[in-house]
């Protein structure tokens, strides 16, 4: 059992006595009022801070959808994703900045129009990466933008409506 010296209240501050000796001192309300107020301002700050970061999500929502990931141990990645209505090469050029990858390891997206329909997801449940890349691309349908983070870190981002380029589907070059 502890020994303590009891409470002593001197101008606002109660002395309270802790075990051992140890003596701290505590602020005490001046008035039955003020927690109130002040819960109340914070709680009003709080309600602020949240509404502010909810209006500013908004005002940055991504130009796509995700519909499939896949990850490999090493960890190699492969999105499939769908451009959201309105959106334009410009608006996914800077995709891959957006997205996890890892330095040293390759990180390619597959970007699908708005206008192919409902995309089923094709690369989630793949059992390695070239497995996931190929569900893609042996895929009937077809990308419209293509985009890579290489192993030395080089980003490449491909506009298969332009043509010319080997890693769009036949049709589209």
């Amino acid at each position: 059992m502890y020994a303590t010296q009891g409470s002593v209240r001197t101008s606002g501050w109660v002395r309270s006595a802790l075990p051992m000796g140890e003596v701290r001192a505590l602020p005490v309300q001046a008035r039955a009022g003020g927690s109130s107020r002040r819960c109340t301002k914070v709680l009003s700050l709080f309600a602020s801070i949240c509404l502010l970061t909810f209006l500013a999500g908004c005002q940055n929502e991504k130009p796509y959808e995700q519909i499939g990931y896949f990850k490999d141990d090493m960890p190699n990645r492969v999105f499939q994703l769908q451009a959201k209505e309105g959106a334009t090469s410009n608006d996914l050029s800077d995709i891959l900045a957006q997205l996890p990858h890892t330095a040293g390891q390759m990180t390619i997206a597959f970007i699908f129009g708005n206008g192919v329909g409902e995309l089923t997801d094709r690369v989630t449940l793949q059992r390695s990466f070239v497995d996931a890349n190929a569900a893609v691309l042996d895929g009937q349908i077809e990308w419209q933008w293509w985009a890579r983070i290489s192993p030395d870190g080089e980003y490449t981002f491909i506009d298969c409506s332009l043509g010319g380029h080997t890693i769009c589907p036949e049709t589209s070059q």
